[in-house]
């Protein structure tokens, strides 16, 4: 008879081992992550994080460390870190623009990542690093595109 519990003790033991390994497993696999060749799906998914405002995809899609560059070599130069880069580039998003000299208008950032044509126009295949009008993307070390710079005016940004 305490051979039989003893054997019941043995094998629940060894399940519930296994049901954590799994869980582990699960909990410790990365998340998919967009690579090279998904930059438009990025630039698209970046746009709908900042028009919604998710700081948790935000965070994901900004490199940890983003410069903020005026538009003039004499502008004031700075890097944002943690949440306050996330802060700023959202601030920039909702209030900046640039103008199209092709199309001689004014072109909110908020039209500019709806715009499904932008890339088109900006984007060079088989490049580590984008250039979309004022914003700048780099290939991290794990494929990944992340947004790593920003041109805007920096005159009247306290840092």
């Amino acid at each position: 008879m305490r051979i039989y519990f003893f054997s019941i003790f043995i094998f629940i033991a060894c399940n519930s081992g296994n049901n954590e390994v799994e869980l582990k497993q699960s909990i410790m696999s990365p998340i998919p992550t967009l690579k090279n060749t998904d930059f438009k799906e990025y630039w698209n998914n970046l746009g709908l994080a900042l028009k919604v405002n998710d700081t948790l995809k935000l965070e994901k899609f900004f490199e940890s460390s983003v410069f903020i560059y005026g538009r003039e070599d004499e502008d004031p130069r700075f890097v944002l870190n943690g949440r306050d880069r996330i802060v700023r580039v959202r601030e920039i998003y909702l209030s900046g623009g640039y103008y199209d000299e092709n199309r001689l208008l004014n072109v909110s950032y908020r039209d500019f990542f709806s715009d499904k044509n932008v890339l088109d126009l900006n984007f060079v295949s088989n490049q580590d690093t984008q250039r979309i009008e004022d914003f700048i993307f780099a290939k991290s070390d794990f494929d990944e595109w992340k947004l790593i710079g920003v041109y805007t005016n920096t005159r009247d940004i306290d840092h």
